[in-house]
């Protein structure tokens, strides 16, 4: 009975032991939750008309390196020909002008547009049985960064630029779960997972062109990169063009857990059913880039 006594002591304390091994690794791996830098994406680039300064008329170089050279004088009589190649010159230059015109009225229909982290929201969405109950978790995060260019005239010649998130400071309605999501999920409290990045492949469904006041609906294909593993992904996407210097929007798309590996922690037996697919969802506020 005594050796019976100790055996059964020993089991607990090795479970004992664990279980506080795991907590510990948990606590360890999670780390704070916080954000080790602001953040940012790539930008995307306004796009530029081109310069209305025209460069030296050839004429000019030859004659000039001729006078270098010693083969005419510097000063000489204007000729007919002389004459005709400033018309030409002038003709060209008013030609130029109208062109740089052109291009500049066409970048004013182009506008760029910048996700604004703290009015912005990135979330996710999972359904899981927890003590028996169904429970839909929903995890938040304000620090979301990108880029959107719009042209008004074309908008199928608009572009958005990478979303990147960092899911390091997703937030649920418990930190005992954040941690577990931190350290064994999305292991974002390792620094080479702290951000997801969305790279668009194609803009599908856009309208011929948008003005100020239009709601616009349109999908957005691309990849998802999350935990080092690259996965595609399709959102359904609402813009609306608030105003000149504004636009807000949203978009929804999903993601199954499995394509990214990502382990579901059973919270000791607590969690018993977690869905295959994971919601994915942005709100977002975009002010225009003036700079």
């Amino acid at each position: 009975m005594k050796r019976l006594i100790v055996g059964v002591g020993a089991v607990v304390g090795l479970i004992a032991v664990a279980v506080v091994a795991v907590a510990a690794y948990v606590f360890i791996t999670a780390g704070s939750g916080e954000a080790s830098v602001p953040i940012s994406a790539p930008t995307l680039a306004m796009p530029q008309a081109p310069s209305s300064e025209t460069a030296t008329p050839v004429l000019e170089d030859e004659y000039g390196d001729m006078v270098d050279e010693g083969v005419v004088e510097e000063e000489y009589e204007e000729t007919e020909d002389d004459e005709d190649a400033e018309m030409a010159d002038g003709e060209t230059g008013e030609e130029d002008e109208d062109v740089a015109m052109e291009a500049t009225e066409t970048s004013a229909t182009t506008m760029l547009f910048r996700i604004a982290a703290g009015e912005s929201e990135v979330r996710f969405l999972v359904g899981e049985v927890l003590d028996g109950d169904d429970k839909l978790v929903v995890g938040t995060t304000d620090q979301v960064a990108g880029d959107i260019l719009i042209d008004f005239e074309n908008p199928a010649a608009s572009q958005l630029g990478q979303i990147r998130t960092n899911v390091r400071t997703l937030r649920t309605d418990s930190s005992n779960r954040d941690r577990a999501v931190r350290s064994f999920v999305l292991e974002s409290g390792r620094d080479q997972f702290e951000f997801a990045e969305f790279d668009v492949v194609e803009l599908v469904g856009l309208p011929d062109s948008v003005v100020v006041g239009d709601v616009v609906d349109f999908h957005i294909e691309g990849t998802l990169m999350l935990k080092g593993i690259a996965a595609p992904v399709t959102f359904d996407a609402t813009v609306t063009i608030v105003s000149e210097s504004r636009i807000e929007g949203s978009a929804v798309g999903s993601v199954r857990h499995d394509a990214y590996d990502l382990r579901i922690p059973d919270a000791r037996g607590r969690v018993t059913a977690v869905d295959d697919v994971v919601v994915l969802e942005i709100d977002f506020v975009a002010p225009a880039v003036t700079e």
